[in-house]
């Protein structure tokens, strides 16, 4: 028999490949004899389609055996593909283009092998002899007798051809004899209705109940945080994939690049921030509870709450319904590094206990008790399709009436390195950190990690509840692959048919089908079966044009894994709602064995964002969506999804300037701070047409709690303006005017309020229906402020408005992580809050000894500004903090990392105050230390600074001239400052959140020595509110001053925020005297002292050393040299100097000694020292006849140079008519209030007010 061209050209190819000489070569050898593994495969593939100009894919290679049959098949597909079809009726037409799509039914069964491994082949012995030559004659008159071409195919008999014929060209045969009857035709519509490969889309009727609403989404993904920022990511084409950082775990000490036992090849990952940390008071957990928690459950309670609030859905409205909860989760690191190391746990008695069930499945239990939702509450764990399969289950739930409301929620963190070393073992990670699906250097995933939500209802009652709809769920499918060749087989038919079903079951055509978002595999081995599955699932698509585009999100944010799924219907969901596809980033070149450029079928890649417009066929139809989502151990799921049809919803939302209700709430004022400031960001662009749906969103859809804040307003102008006003008197301390339509409360919801007992449902709603009262909205305002139950609804009757996007709960980043004990290095390092915990800035003696030069030089434009460089305003400022910063500590700007909290980069009280002055100084402002407190990070107060001085810090120029920005300097030395009111300069709200009573400390001076408490705000935690003290005087008040008029001062203050006692007091240093004295005017008042604290401070009855020996005693322990050095101070000399003398000596010997404190700053403070220390010694009170819970922490290693043999209780116990409690604190003066101490004084205290707590009752 004459050798045909195909067969010649392969056996060249495979000679050339497989370096075995053409007269060796077997064409009927099994390709086992070769020794072809999964290299040589690949090889062989990629020159065969490069010399052929055809596309060998893996899934028909795997199904040949010998180079005969790989001849056979490549020539039936360059057939198919040819040009030059000879034109015949319409009707033979579209047999012959099937002809080759049914031979890929039938070849490509049993394909595929995962991981790029080449499955064991079916021996040729196995296979019957090919009768063709037999066969030829009886295949010629089937083809002119019935129109039917069986030449793509090998038949063993006529009995198999015969079998062929009945069971796959039934209709045809019928037809051709004209026996179609009714009997037949209904026989017919039987077989058609239960066929899982083919549906006839003109007959079938579709009523709709298939139609779930995705009505809310909540994600963290990597370098998104919430919705927005994904959807921004993707349009941006963002890759978030980078180096793990040594903050998770050093993968230095993991990391081999070659296959190494024990070690892992891959480096990279897509992370998010701080998977550590949790906001365990929110949700009612203790933090020791919160520590054995895993991390993925409590992210998941997070963003489920979120996804709540996205759908405008107050969550404890849905209690006691059934509504059902669906969970996905794959990985336990947590709980296995909480049993590897029980025994090294710091948690006192509370170590756990574990059996041998794993307490993962509390993942959607714990969501279903805590809201207490009484439908289904699954978890689920199926690797990669473990959200998809939640979604599947969530959705046939809604359809079955099993669920009204149904939330799937999805978490993967990769915390350790250990899975990371698994996964290198079976080659399934990408060495060099991509995800590339279709690309033809795809050689595995890199991992990604976050948590999603999504809250579902059926359409009906979405469109009734007014529920904002991103999408609209067609429908869901799932199945199984079944039996295989080994558990990872990837099979095409099972891939098909999930899709093809998922499709016919909602009797949608697959031509209508835009999009399609693919698992992604990332090897090009694996992509190419997907690519064959869904190409089977279209192959009744008649269209050539290129109609569905293919798209991965993994080339943004990695594998997600368990929470792929939810990842992907997000992203099309977000697609639908802004009428657009993201464009896919995953592929450079094209995976040589994906024939995406065929014309006979319709699928293309999405390179290029896609619009709505562009795609859409006319104006009534919809765009429609799917998902492919499958797991190695043969799960498969599809999902369809459509653009919801706005034509179904009610008429458009009224606009409307009346007046309106703009309500915001929180846990705590802290948090309060937190959700105006996220609020005035959202609104700096609003579109006016939705303040409508954000007044309807905040009433409806948000939880009322605690800190409430009313505002009467008709715009986003005017909302925008209060907010602004509101954020300003928070941050002091302050509550905002009733005048201007603000109303602020911390509302103490019990019975013990009086208008709990008068106000009821009735008289709220004559209050919103009497629209007479001018004054409705503000009794409303004063009535919800307080903690009373407003029903909004009623305000809505009869409008029209639905849910909106709006800022999300902002939840406190406080770690919660079970620490060990002991260093063993052997066990896997926690994850950090998302940046380092240790100064990442080393001791300044052992960075650089000399400072460097800034490169940039900041100042003040008299005129229009000269920049050099295009600086935003947030940008010079964080430029001037970071130069500020590296000059304080000797190292270069580059290294001052903007997002560290100022004491983790090094920095002390005289640090802080020492960049803040020449900040001031910079923008002619006085800052409070409140402004540092609540802006701990460059980053943050660079905002602060250009929102609030924002017409400032535009005028400020910045150039690399060191003398123009000098002589500008100078021009502008005299410029005054914006001074603060004598109130503000007093009291300092260092902390205002949490429900306990506040503490008041009183600093040893002023001009920012509040700042000195920053240790023992953190020490007392979240709950505990904390206000500093300070001296604050007026120019040439010095004379006049005394202990008891600071003390009435003070007092003043305080009674701002808490009119009535029992007041909780500490005094540091000299700020001790004037604690005792406020102590004694309060208790001569009625009021009651719950704590009187002394942090290392004398009492006024003790004898003192000269005030120049004080001095120079405070400054040598005070002012040391980063190399340890004391600083060198003449006593004699000062003594006999003036007091502006003293000031220039001492200022100049600091500097000396390494620091760089602005010379009017160190004026200014040395001034208000000086008069209290004065008022200090000149004050001698009486006793205090009534007992006072006092407490003295008393520094063990000296009160300071010069102080010797002082008595134990520093005199405080003749003051008093009970005996004074002594803590000892391993410290000194002024390292009292450093971490340490702070912790141990914290502590304490608390321990004290507990047990006066106790005894009270």
């Amino acid at each position: 028999m004459v050798e045909s061209n195909v067969l010649t050209q392969v056996k060249n190819i495979v000679s050339k490949t497989l370096k075995i000489s053409l007269e060796k070569l077997d064409v009927d050898a099994d390709f086992d004899n070769f020794g072809i593994d999964s290299i040589i495969a690949m090889e062989l593939m990629s020159n065969l389609s490069k010399e052929m100009d055809i596309s060998v894919t893996p899934a028909q290679f795997t199904e040949v055996n010998t180079i005969k049959e790989l001849a056979d098949i490549i020539e039936q597909t360059k057939a198919a593909n040819s040009d030059t079809v000879v034109e015949v009726e319409a009707v033979k037409i579209e047999e012959v283009k099937e002809a080759p799509q049914r031979q890929i039914e039938t070849e490509v069964k049993q394909a595929t092998k995962q991981r790029q491994q080449v499955p064991v082949r079916r021996s040729s012995s196995n296979r019957s002899n090919d009768s063709s030559g037999v066969n030829e004659s009886v295949l010629d008159k089937i083809r002119q007798e019935f129109s039917i071409d069986l030449s793509y195919r090998k038949f063993n008999s006529i009995e198999d051809i015969a079998d062929t014929l009945v069971s796959s060209h039934l209709d045809e045969l019928l037809q051709h004899y004209n026996i179609v009857g009714e009997e037949t035709q209904e026989e017919d519509t039987f077989v058609e209705n239960n066929s899982s490969h083919s549906t006839d889309y003109d007959t079938v009727t579709y009523v709709g109940s298939g139609d779930i609403a995705i009505v809310g989404i909540s994600c963290n993904f990597p370098d998104a945080p919430n919705a927005g920022a994904y959807w921004n990511n993707l349009m941006e084409q963002k890759n978030s994939m980078r180096e793990i950082p040594a903050t998770r775990w050093n993968w230095k000490e993991h990391y081999a690049e070659v296959a190494t036992e024990g070690k892992t090849n891959s480096k990279w990952a897509a992370l998010i921030e701080n998977p550590d940390c949790f906001d365990a008071k929110f949700f009612g957990v203790e933090a020791e509870e919160a520590k054995l928690m895993d991390p993925q459950e409590r992210l998941l309670l997070q963003e489920v709450y979120k996804s709540f609030q996205d759908a405008g859905i107050n969550p404890k409205e849905l209690a006691g319904t059934n509504t059902g909860v669906y969970a996905s989760y794959e990985y336990s690191e947590y709980e296995h590094y909480l049993r590897n190391n029980v025994d090294r746990l710091e948690l006192g008695a509370n170590k756990p206990v574990f059996s041998s069930s794993s307490p993962t499945y509390y993942l959607a239990n714990r969501l279903s008790f805590l809201y207490d939702f009484n439908g289904p509450s699954e978890s689920f764990n199926v690797n990669c399709a473990g959200s998809a399969v939640a979604i599947n289950r969530a959705y046939h739930s809604l359809l079955d009436g099993e669920n009204d409301v149904a939330v799937v929620g999805g978490v993967s963190l990769n915390l350790f390195a250990d899975d990371y070393i698994a996964l290198s073992k079976y080659e399934m990670l990408s060495p060099n950190g991509t995800c590339a699906v279709f690309d033809d250097n795809a050689n595995g995933f890199t991992r990604g990690e976050g948590a999603a939500s999504v809250v579902l209802k059926r359409v009906s009652d979405a469109e009734r509840d007014n529920n904002k709809i991103y999408g609209v769920i067609k429908n869901s499918n799932q199945n199984n692959r079944g039996k295989a060749r080994f558990m990872q087989e990837i099979d095409i038919e099972s891939i098909a048919n999930v899709i093809s079903d998922c499709y016919k079951d909602a009797a949608i055509d697959p031509k209508t089908v835009n999009y399609i978002e693919v698992d992604g595999y990332a090897t090009k081995w694996a992509d190419s079966f997907e690519f064959e599955g869904v190409k089977k699932a279209f192959d009744k698509v008649d269209s050539k044009e290129k109609s569905c585009a293919l798209g991965s999100l993994k080339g943004n944010i990695g594998n997600l894994e368990s929470v792929n799924g939810l990842a992907s219907l997000i992203k099309l969901s977000l697609s639908m709602y802004n009428k657009k596809f993201p464009a896919t980033i995953t592929k450079n070149k094209t995976n040589a064995f994906i024939d995406i450029d065929n014309k006979n079928h319709p699928l293309y890649i999405a390179d290029a964002v896609i619009p709505f417009d562009s795609i859409r066929k006319d104006e009534h139809s919809l765009i429609r969506a799917g998902i492919n989502s499958f797991a190695d151990t043969g799960v498969n799921v599809h999902i369809l999804v459509e653009e919801y049809d706005t034509n179904n919803a009610d008429a458009e939302v009224e606009t409307s300037t009346e007046p309106q209700l703009f309500i915001l709430s929180a846990k705590d004022t802290d948090r309060l701070i937190e959700t105006v400031n996220n609020y005035i960001a959202h609104f700096s662009d609003a579109d006016e047409k939705s303040f409508t749906n954000t007044i309807y969103t905040l009433q409806l859809g948000r939880e009322a709690m605690d800190e409430r804040l009313a505002i009467t307003t008709s715009s986003f102008q005017d909302v925008l303006k209060k907010l602004n006003s509101v954020k300003n008197s928070l941050s002091q301390g302050k509550v905002a005017l009733e005048k201007d339509g603000i109303f602020y409360r911390s509302a103490k919801q019990t019975d013990e309020s009086p208008l709990k007992g008068i106000f009821n449902d009735d008289m709220a709603k004559m209050l919103i229906q009497d629209t007479k009262q001018a004054d409705r909205l503000q009794k409303l305002a004063r009535l919800w402020i307080v903690g009373l139950d407003v029903p909004w609804k009623l305000l809505w009757e009869h409008k029209t408005a639905r849910p909106t996007s709006l800022p999300l709960y902002p939840f406190y980043n406080n770690r919660h992580w079970a620490e060990l004990s002991g260093n063993d290095n052997s066990t896997p390092k926690p994850v950090l809050n998302g940046k380092q915990k240790e100064p990442k800035v080393v001791a300044k003696v052992e960075t650089m000894k000399k400072a460097v030069q800034p490169e940039w030089f900041i100042y003040m434009a008299e005129g229009a500004k000269e920049d050099e460089n295009s600086f935003s305003s947030v940008e010079k400022m964080e430029l001037f903090l970071q130069q500020e910063i590296a000059s304080i500590l000797k190292i270069s700007a580059k290294d001052v990392d903007k997002n560290l909290d100022f004491m983790e980069l090094g920095l002390n009280s005289i640090d802080i105050g020492t960049f803040v002055s020449n900040t001031m100084n910079l923008l002619h402002v006085t800052l409070s230390p409140a402004i540092i407190f609540n802006n701990t990070e460059i980053n943050s107060l660079a905002r602060y600074l250009s929102e609030t001085y924002a017409e400032k810090v535009a005028n400020l120029s910045v150039t690399k001239d060191a003398h123009k920005a000098k002589s500008a300097q100078i021009a502008n030395a005299g410029a005054i400052h914006d001074e603060l009111p004598i109130a503000e300069r007093v009291l300092i709200p260092l902390q205002t959140t949490g429900k306990q009573t506040p503490i008041f400390a009183v600093s040893q001076g002023g001009n920012g020595t509040t700042l000195a408490f920053q240790h023992l705000v953190h020490a007392f935690g979240n709950d505990q509110p904390f206000y500093g003290l300070e001296f604050a005087m007026e120019a040439n008040q010095s004379d006049a001053i005394t202990i008891k008029n600071i003390a009435e001062t003070n007092i003043e203050a305080i009674k701002k925020v808490q009119p009535k006692g029992p007041y909780r007091l500490l005094g540091y240093s000299n700020g001790g005297m004037i604690a005792f004295e406020m102590t004694k005017i309060l208790l001569e008042k009625g009021e009651k002292i719950e704590l009187l604290g002394f942090l290392d401070c004398l009492s006024p009855l003790q004898p003192v050393i000269d005030m120049v020996d004080e001095i120079i005693g405070a400054f040598k322990e005070k002012f040391i040299s980063p190399s340890g050095e004391k600083i060198h101070l003449d006593a004699d000399k000062m003594k006999s100097m003036s007091g502006k003398d003293r000031i220039s000596y001492l200022h100049e010997a600091i500097t000396k000694n390494g620091f760089s404190i602005p010379k009017k700053q160190f004026e200014d403070t040395y001034e208000i020292l000086i008069t209290m220390d004065t008022a200090c010694r000149a004050y001698k009170p009486s006793k205090i006849s009534e007992k006072v819970n006092n407490i003295l922490f008393r520094a063990t290693k000296g009160y300071m140079e010069g102080y010797k043999k002082l008595v134990q209780d520093y005199g405080w116990n003749k003051l008093f008519s009970n005996k004074i409690q002594i803590s000892h604190i391993d410290a000194n003066h002024f390292s009292i209030t450093d971490k340490e101490p702070s912790i141990e004084i914290a502590k304490k205290i608390n321990a004290l007010l507990k047990k006066s707590q106790k005894t009270n009752l």
